[in-house]
């Protein structure tokens, strides 16, 4: 339950004894430091103020995975699958995004290829989501099995998307609603970092890191 809440300081949750399984929770309490530096939240795991790794999913960043196990050498490692994708999201009662011609050109100036490439959560492995995430395979429609019309927008093709735009009454550099505008380029890429994951607990107050960040910056 969460006892303090100290804004862009730390929280602080203590065991609820009223939880509806008996037992449970294991921990009588855990408090988590908001770090926005990712240096000082890996140098303050390493001296043992926190129980948990300091990055988002209590995960070491690979760029610093030689320096974690240097200092903590019976530290141990395991890769594993997260379903993680990232999402576009657009209110369609505000201009542009009203109209179909300009979420289409959006669509289709990404690449995602690149996206996987260049983002360490996939590392190169990931595929692109249709409407269910592909990971999902159950439910999921494979892009490959889309109409040739939904097929297009997973594809990049930045004339096709100018065309759109142009018809939509729009340049190919527009600003929107959101943050910050988007300029329909070729070659744009979003770099991320590595991680591991090691955790561990014991029934006490817990420690943890939080980074106050827009996007994950590693891969578990």
């Amino acid at each position: 339950m969460l006892e303090r809440y100290e804004p862009n300081v730390r929280l602080t949750f203590v065991r609820n004894p009223n939880y509806f399984v008996p037992g449970l929770p294991y921990a009588d309490g855990v408090e988590v430091t908001v770090d926005e530096d990712p240096s000082s939240r890996l140098a303050a795991w390493i001296a043992g103020k926190y129980d948990f790794a300091p990055e988002y999913g209590q995960c070491v960043r690979r760029l610093d995975l030689d320096v974690a196990k240097g200092r903590k050498p019976n530290l141990k490692t395991q890769d594993f699958t997260v379903l993680f994708s990232g999402v576009t999201m657009m209110k369609l009662d505000r201009e542009p995004f009203k109209d179909v011609r300009v979420r289409r050109a959006l669509a289709q100036s990404m690449n995602w290829k690149d996206v996987l490439e260049t983002n360490a959560w996939s590392q190169g492995h990931g595929v692109p989501n249709p409407a269910v995430p592909a990971a999902l395979k159950e439910w999921a429609i494979p892009i490959n099995q889309l109409t040739p019309e939904g097929r297009r927008l997973y594809e990049q093709n930045i004339p096709e998307a100018k065309r759109l735009l142009a018809q939509a009454g729009l340049s190919h550099r527009t600003q929107g609603p959101g943050r910050g505008d988007a300029r329909l380029e070729p070659g744009l890429r979003r770099p991320a970092a590595g991680r591991h994951a090691q955790l561990e607990g014991r029934r006490d107050r817990h420690r943890a890191a939080a980074a106050r960040s827009s996007a994950p910056s590693c891969r578990a």
